[in-house]
């Protein structure tokens, strides 16, 4: 009657170690091991370890290394007449290996520090590049304030609207500034005069960090809005609002007389505008600010204002690809410009933050 049973243990010298599991039948006639040779290890004497004991065995080799039968039988012999194996001999040379542990050599230590590493120096140029792109941003910026104040000392000391979009008249606040950007490029009106000036001037409206798919040219920034709306009208320092003017037909019949829409109709030059001479606190009252949409296009009436930080805010609560490491840049009415986050930057109904005219920092 055949019977089987299973044996685990292991055969070390000096320069290796087999670990054993070898198929093998045992019959009436004695133990036949059935295994296939799989690798050769330069050794002839094993020291066997197991359960029972330890000990020696000087076992017949191919050539150089044992035969793997051999190193069973061995094995068989020193466990006692019961024990037979079962599985793959196993023999790994030039390291010594037990069945609980794995040896860290230093081809693995030196794979670990190249990582950390390259990793360390991926992280390190992304910063160093988005410091290079926030420091763009705020020149861009300081631009649009330069342009700002350029227009307001050629227009009686008034700030271009955010936005008129009337029957005859579409303009944003953007297009006002073409001509202070770039003065050379303006001395004509023509249509291909026109669309080079454009060119010319739209990087100054992006930031370098907007990888907003924008669906025209775009335009990063946006006027902080005015509220527009008879508490806060006409425009003047006693205004808990922003700056950006918005008219429209709803918001010239909401807020004007007849008289001022028929000359609002006929010239849009007569609407009331936002005067310097308003603001109590250029340094502390905001102009300009990153607003990235879609929707946000160069010369375009939407996304004209930001009405607060909301919108920046929930970029960084969608977890939204962060520009400048979740900060904004502000550019104030005095044209310096400031970094902040979202989160510090107040609300328009807190009335001590730069988005207010009245009760700016």
């Amino acid at each position: 009657m055949k019977t089987r049973q299973h044996f685990k243990g292991s055969a070390r010298t000096e320069v290796g170690t087999a670990r054993c599991a070898v198929p093998a039948r045992v019959s009436a006639g004695g133990l036949n091991v059935v295994n296939r040779p799989s690798s050769v290890v330069p050794f002839r004497r094993l020291t066997l370890r197991s359960a029972t004991g330890t000990a020696q065995r000087a076992v017949p080799t191919w050539g150089s290394a044992p035969a793997p039968g051999a190193v069973v039988r061995a094995l068989a012999e020193n466990l006692g007449p019961d024990c037979r194996t079962r599985g793959r001999v196993r023999l790994h040379p030039g390291r010594v290996r037990s069945p609980d542990c794995s040896a860290f050599t230093q081809i693995d230590m030196l794979a670990v520090i190249f990582i950390v590493l390259l990793l360390g120096l991926w992280v390190g140029a992304s910063q160093v590049g988005e410091a290079g792109r926030s420091t763009r941003c705020q020149s861009n910026l300081a631009a649009l304030g330069n342009a700002l104040h350029s227009y307001a000392k050629d227009n009686n000391n008034a700030l271009p609207a955010a936005g008129i979009d009337l029957d005859k008249t579409q303009t944003s606040w953007d297009g006002k500034l073409f001509a202070y950007l770039k003065p050379a490029l303006a001395k004509s009106n023509g249509a291909y005069e026109q669309r080079m000036l454009q060119e010319a001037v739209a990087p100054y409206f992006l930031c370098p960090s907007d990888a907003t798919a924008h669906r025209g040219t775009p335009r990063s920034y946006a006027m902080s809005a005015h509220d527009m709306q008879p508490e806060n009208w006409p425009p003047g320092p006693g205004n808990a609002t922003g700056i950006g003017l918005v008219w429209n037909q709803e918001s010239l019949n909401r807020l004007l007389d007849d008289a001022q829409r028929r000359m609002a109709a006929a010239n849009q030059d007569s609407l009331p505008a936002m005067k310097l001479a308003f603001i109590a606190a250029p340094a502390g009252t905001l102009a300009l600010t990153e607003l990235l949409s879609a929707d946000n296009n160069l010369k375009g009436l939407a996304r004209t204002v930001i009405n607060g930080p909301v919108p920046q805010v929930e970029l960084l609560l969608q977890n939204q690809p962060r520009i400048h490491g979740g900060y904004c840049n502000y550019l104030m009415l005095d044209g310096h410009v400031e970094q902040r986050s979202p989160l510090q930057a107040g609300t328009t109904s807190d009335g001590r933050n730069f988005w207010n005219i009245n009760q700016a920092n």
